[in-house]
């Protein structure tokens, strides 16, 4: 039996653990204390904590990179994470961090750097500049897994379509969404639209968060608020006929996937690794929004404002592939089940244990 330690334990390491590779195992590795604690710092907890793992043949780090003499194994879904750290709480420059994370991972106990789609991987080299090909050796991508919805919870209306966007309301472009949805309302009455957000809205501009708020507030067809995680999957995935997120920006498109895994098609955008999980225009409709200096060189994380061109460019495609699915209802069930089997084999358990457990063995086999 191989006992491989998640240094991390968030909503899908947790899945990872309890659904492991034929003879793996996974457990929780607690991190230990060290000079390490006060000399890197981050505003992100676990950037090179330090572990011992022990009880562990391998030790696997989902989020942040970790320092430990014991074999490792590095899965981040972009490399800008691997930076996200300070020394004596001082910035540095990018190609220092850059090279101090090259240098853990040139040792011999560094095992593999799996990201989790080939967008992310090509981080490596956008970001980070790396060519060395002694860490592109070590290099990999494992897709996630996604678990298996039962059946029964994938189901498609008769009569009405729901649509749901979630997350955050301006950065995944609800703001959008419901310009669009509105204008679509004045003409057909039998759609809805959920938004499955908080009130915060986390945009530095409150003229425009007032307007969206009024927007809402106002529409009979629109429900918005925050979801408990049992409710989003047991209730509000089951009862949506679409998933509209076209995002700003994405480290990787988890909730995207699950939407998959419901058998929804999916609007989106071709940022990030989405592409590897949307087929355009057969699990879903993808904006090529990259053209815009706001997505192109803007910090889209935390927002300030949202160029006025930019909202009525994302609304006029959003509405245009809501209208499709309107106006020919049969395409959300024929394209929901194209993303359902993707979902089920692309991001499945049973290819991500495949490749993983061959990872873990190789590693075993080099001791």
């Amino acid at each position: 039996m191989i006992k491989i330690g998640l240094t991390e334990m968030h909503g899908i390491a947790k899945e990872v653990a309890a659904n492991p590779p034929e003879n793996v195992t996974y457990i929780e590795a607690k991190d230990t204390r060290s000079v390490a604690d006060w000399f890197f710092t981050s505003p992100a907890v676990g950037v090179l904590r330090y572990f011992k793992g022990k009880d562990c043949d391998i030790l696997e780090a989902p989020l942040f990179p970790i320092i430990t003499n014991q074999k490792w194994i590095y899965t981040p879904a972009r490399f800008s994470g691997a930076t996200a750290f300070e020394i004596l709480n001082i910035p540095l420059p990018r190609f220092i961090r850059v090279f101090l994370i090259k240098q853990l991972m040139l040792r011999k106990n560094f095992i593999k750097l799996i990201f989790k789609s080939h967008a992310g991987r090509e981080t490596l080299r956008s970001f980070a500049g790396i060519t060395d090909k002694r860490i592109l050796d070590k290099v990999d991508v494992v897709y996630p897994c996604m678990r298996q919805v039962d059946d029964k919870l994938i189901r498609y209306n008769q009569g009405k379509i729901n649509f749901m966007c979630s997350g955050d309301f301006f950065l995944k472009g609800s703001a959008n969404v419901v310009d669009a949805f509105i204008r679509l309302a004045e003409v057909y009455d039998h759609i809805h639209l959920r938004i499955c957000a908080s009130n915060d809205m986390r945009i530095h501009d409150e003229q425009l968060k007032k307007e969206y708020r009024e927007k809402i507030d106002n529409h009979p067809r629109i429900t918005f608020g925050a979801v408990e995680r049992d409710v989003m999957l047991n209730e509000v995935l089951p009862e949506t006929d679409v998933f509209v997120s076209p995002t700003y920006q994405e480290a990787f498109g988890f909730a995207i996937l699950e939407a998959s895994a419901y058998g929804l098609p999916v609007i989106s955008t071709k940022h990030f690794a989405i592409p590897e999980i949307i087929e355009d225009r057969e699990s879903g409709f993808l904006i090529d929004n990259n053209h815009f200096d706001f997505i192109k060189n803007g910090k889209v994380c935390v927002l300030d404002t949202i160029p006025k061109d930019f909202m009525n460019f994302m609304a006029d495609n959003i509405y245009n592939h809501m209208k499709y699915f309107i106006e020919s209802p049969s395409k959300i069930e024929l394209m929901g089940n194209k993303g359902l089997k993707i979902a089920r084999t692309k991001f499945s358990f049973t290819e991500r244990n495949k490749k993983m457990l061959s990872i873990y063995e190789d590693a075993m086999d080099n001791s």
